[in-house]
């Protein structure tokens, strides 16, 4: 406890607004959003069961995927980069970043609907269930970060909060209506409803082409490829294997991990938690020493372990009679995944902090390196154990992977200092 505590008082410390907490807010805003990704599996569970859900879960990893690319290609170099600037730069890196985010995010709706139209019917289902909301999420998550980078971690926890609440209210309507399309709209609304308020929130408007396009080029892409192209192993080793999953196996099992995955939620709630704040801060820290960014790491680290494991002794004690409460009697059949799934998360937790410092150093080659052992172990491991053991195999296969991608990027964080700059500008290695 006292870890976490002393983690909290750094996190406070390095803030631009003190009096705003934004390591608690951080909580309050991660955990807004990872009761709406919750909420939406268990609408979908409910409205449509195991194959429905497993339809959307496909979906959801279409966006996860589409994400992730944004982070790598736009908000984690901007974070990265302008972090440690004066007000009046901060703000028109962000204005470039925004233009940037809504192009991302407009082409990435053509790709994801075309997909959607040319792949089998049970994968391209899930595609076209989420295409129509692409735009809204993307700029929403883009102003999540922003205003974390900012100090205004009230303003983020507000916008992730306001999703939660119209995704509430639409709820009763789409578990009447009970198709996909209507589970989907429910989530995809609330992030319009939070699109809507960040432009509200921090009265931006998006750079003109030429600066962004600047902005782009010099600052976010130098980092940004190796992000970029650590994020393309990723999809593969991750997000693919999920994929190839639903050819192994079917949608009722993919539905059944996917329950048992949402059950765990802490490091869905916990790392980016740590991270909304955390990032900025080791930004900062490497700016003053490299020790005491290693130092902030390991405390980072060591919160994640305490509570994970905690949250995964508390869930993993209730077994299957937890699933079935949670997801509906026909879910408890999947009782056996709770283990390897939660002792994998266990297992990552400490590794996370490391993770965080890679990013504030821009270690791009060395982020590259952890997902390439990531890509190679589930390709291997992951659809063997999968092939091999069924449903049960593919749990121990997604824990394993996760835990030999961690120590990796836990190894490389340590190995070389990176360099420490006053301007927060990732190393060379990212140039």
């Amino acid at each position: 406890m006292r870890t976490v505590l002393d983690t909290v008082g750094q996190l406070r410390q390095q803030a631009g607004r003190a009096r705003s907490g934004p390591f608690v807010w951080g909580f309050v805003s991660q955990a807004a959003s990872s009761v709406t990704n919750f909420g939406l599996s268990l609408l979908a569970a409910r409205a449509l069961g195991p194959s429905g859900l497993g339809a959307v879960f496909i979906g959801f990893a279409v966006y996860l995927t589409v994400v992730g690319f944004q982070r790598a290609l736009i908000t984690n170099p901007l974070v990265s980069r302008s972090s440690a600037l004066e007000p009046r730069e901060r703000t028109a890196a962000a204005r470039a970043a925004l233009l940037a985010s809504i192009c991302f995010a407009g082409a990435t709706t053509v790709i994801v609907g075309l997909l959607g139209v040319l792949l089998p019917d049970n994968l391209g289902l899930g595609f076209l269930l989420f295409t129509p909301w692409l735009i809204p999420v993307l700029v929403q998550d883009f102003w999540r970060v922003t205003l974390f980078r900012d100090g205004r971690g009230d303003a983020g926890a507000i916008n992730d909060t306001l999703w939660l609440v119209v995704m509430a209210l639409t709820a009763p309507l789409a578990f009447a209506l009970a198709t996909g399309w209507a589970v989907v709209a429910c989530w995809g609304l609330g992030g319009f409803a939070g699109m809507v308020a960040g432009f509200a929130q921090t009265r931006m408007a998006p750079a003109a082409p030429g600066p962004a396009a600047r902005w782009w080029a010099s600052q976010a892409w130098p980092f940004g490829r190796w992000l970029a192209a650590e994020n393309v192993i990723h999809s593969i080793g991750s997000q693919a294997f999920v994929f190839i999953l639903a050819l192994i196996l079917d949608t009722r099992s993919i539905g059944g991990i996917r329950a048992v995955e949402t059950v765990f939620t802490p490091l869905s709630v916990l790392g980016p938690a740590l991270a909304l704040p955390g990032l900025p801060a080791l930004t900062r820290k490497l700016a003053v020493s490299w020790q005491q960014a290693r130092a902030l790491a390991a405390r980072l680290s060591a919160a994640l372990l305490i509570l994970t494991s905690t949250y995964v002794v508390l869930a993993v004690s209730g077994g299957g009679r937890l699933l079935s409460r949670v997801f509906g009697g026909p879910f408890g059949e999947f009782e056996a995944l709770m283990w390897p799934i939660g002792i994998g998360q266990m297992l990552v937790a400490p590794t996370l902090g490391f993770t965080f410092l890679l990013i504030a150093q821009g270690r791009g080659k060395a982020m590259l390196a952890t997902a390439v052992v990531r890509a190679l172990a589930s390709m291997t491991l992951g659809v063997g154990l999968a092939n091999a053991y069924g449903v049960v195999g593919a749990a121990w296969g997604i824990a394993l992977v996760a835990v030999l991608a961690g120590v990796t990027s836990m190894v490389l964080a340590l190995s070389k200092p990176g360099a420490a700059t006053g301007s927060g500008a990732p190393s060379a290695e990212g140039n």
